[in-house]
């Protein structure tokens, strides 16, 4: 796998804090959300035990797509390990489910996302400007005192 320069993976964080402060989760009711919502349901620890091996599942919440939902269980589209893109369907028995929740846009995050990221980029820009000299074309000699100053004198007069 090749490892992407710190400059192209910057923006690519920064892009993914960005939009992961634009969502909050709500409590919501499965038979209420159209299909194509996105969800997050956290499951019992049958429920857990239960789901496919090649999903990386780490803890009881599972977020997706809704694909479909009945009295009984429910379909996700979750992405899939090999593939991420691609996705994968699983079907959940609803008594697995302890809460279902679907993702909302948060406008208050939002702005305090955009807030913070523009105060972080103006302290940034202030920090750089103030490291740089007032006159860039001269550059600053150093200053030498006692007899070294007197030897370089010396040293850079026109020879006749």
């Amino acid at each position: 796998m090749q490892k992407l320069p710190a400059r192209k993976t910057t923006p690519i964080a920064a892009a993914v804090l960005l939009w992961s402060g634009c969502f909050s989760y709500i409590p919501a009711d499965p038979s209420a959300l159209p299909v194509g919502s996105q969800v997050r349901v956290q499951l019992t620890r049958l429920g857990v035990a239960a789901l496919p091996e090649v999903l990386d599942q780490s803890g009881p919440r599972l977020a997706g797509t809704l694909v479909w939902t009945n009295n009984d269980q429910l379909m996700l589209r979750v992405p899939a390990v090999v593939d991420p893109s691609l996705g994968q369907q699983v079907v959940i028995p609803t008594q697995n489910v302890v809460s279902f929740e679907t993702r909302r846009f948060s406008s208050t995050r939002t702005a305090l996302v955009v807030g913070g990221g523009i105060t972080l980029a103006a302290l940034l820009y202030a920090g750089l400007e103030s490291g740089r000299p007032a006159n860039p074309q001269e550059p600053e000699e150093p200053e030498v005192e006692g007899m070294r100053a007197g030897f370089l004198r010396i040293l850079s007069m026109p020879v006749r």
